[in-house]
């Protein structure tokens, strides 16, 4: 006949059981109270508190030690010279809910922006602008700076040549293209 399961527990928390207790027959109190949790190689003994006819056990983390499933127990009173077990019965740890994570490849993608130029300046736009490079030149050095046509002369800057303008700042002209950018904007 299979023994009642006294209860369920977790195998990965501390978990308390409490007992009701009565001795009787003797005016001794009992000297030491355990529950044993029986296993194939090895036991598990747990010391009980008692509290007047209340008893309690506190069952330690046993994940590790012990697997999920049921296993025999008892509880032993010793009084005096003699060992008593008032109670056996099974109880059952839960099988644990774990969870597996495994690293995965992360590959970053790089942020950025193509451009592609899909044709070249037309011949007009081309002539237009050795046209207005021409009627400068004699005056001014051009000088293509980050992409942009520079009027040079003595050192200073002086205004802007592109395709389709020349902008001229006038005076005796900037140290900086940040002063001459700032005397155009004027």
């Amino acid at each position: 006949m299979e023994k009642m399961i006294l209860g369920k527990l977790a195998l990965n928390e501390v978990q308390t059981i409490s007992f009701g207790i009565n001795v009787f027959g003797t005016s001794q109190a009992p000297t030491d109270i355990r529950f044993i949790i029986e296993n194939e190689s090895f036991d598990i003994v747990c010391k009980c508190k008692q509290n007047g006819d209340d008893l309690e056990v506190n069952i330690p983390q046993l994940k590790g030690i012990l697997e999920s499933k049921k296993y025999q127990t008892r509880l032993e009173v010793i009084i005096g010279d003699k060992i008593f077990t008032p109670l056996r019965e099974s109880i059952e740890f839960n099988p644990l809910v774990e969870f597996g994570v495994q690293k995965k490849t992360i590959s970053l993608v790089k942020e950025g922006v193509e451009i592609k130029v899909n044709a070249t300046l037309s011949e007009t736009k081309k002539t237009k602008l050795q046209e207005n490079i021409e009627l400068v030149k004699n005056d001014y050095e051009i000088r293509e700076i980050n992409g942009f046509n520079v009027l040079v002369k003595n050192e200073k800057y002086h205004g802007f040549v592109n395709e389709t303008t020349i902008v001229e700042a006038g005076g005796e002209g900037y140290d900086t293209l940040a002063e001459l950018v700032e005397a155009l904007s004027k």
